[in-house]
């Protein structure tokens, strides 16, 4: 028929898609301390933010041996522009750190408003 014609095959319908090579979680253990997980690479962020760092500090010890290099010095240069591009950059980021904070405080109200109302929902259900 054309629904067997168009349907997927059955062995597809189980695959779940997946970020790590196993599906289960990730198990930390927290040590004597509590902190030991903060050191394990698997489930870290580190790996992928040093991809990015890395790249940026060798670009930036390339710029400040460049400035040696060739000599330039803090006399060169009026100061007031640079501090103008500082603070305009800290402003920005300012901005943008209160801004997400912001978002992130009112998804998590949200969250929490209608865990409440499902709560409700529940307890009414079992109620009646």
């Amino acid at each position: 028929s054309a629904l067997e014609r168009h349907s997927p095959p059955a062995h597809t319908a189980s695959v779940r898609l997946s970020l790590h090579p196993s599906d289960e979680m990730i198990k930390y253990d927290h040590g004597t301390w509590g902190i030991w997980f903060l050191f394990r690479l698997r489930g870290s962020v580190f790996p992928k933010a040093l991809c990015w760092a890395i790249p940026s500090s060798l670009v930036s010890a390339g710029f400040l041996y460049l400035k040696i290099w060739v000599g330039y010095t803090d006399e060169m240069s009026s100061g007031n522009t640079a501090m103008t591009a500082v603070g305009a950059f800290v402003s920005i980021l300012g901005f943008l750190v209160v801004f997400r904070s912001n978002q992130a405080w009112g998804r998590y109200w949200e969250g929490a408003d209608l865990l409440q109302q499902a709560r409700g929902e529940w307890l009414s259900a079992v109620s009646s």
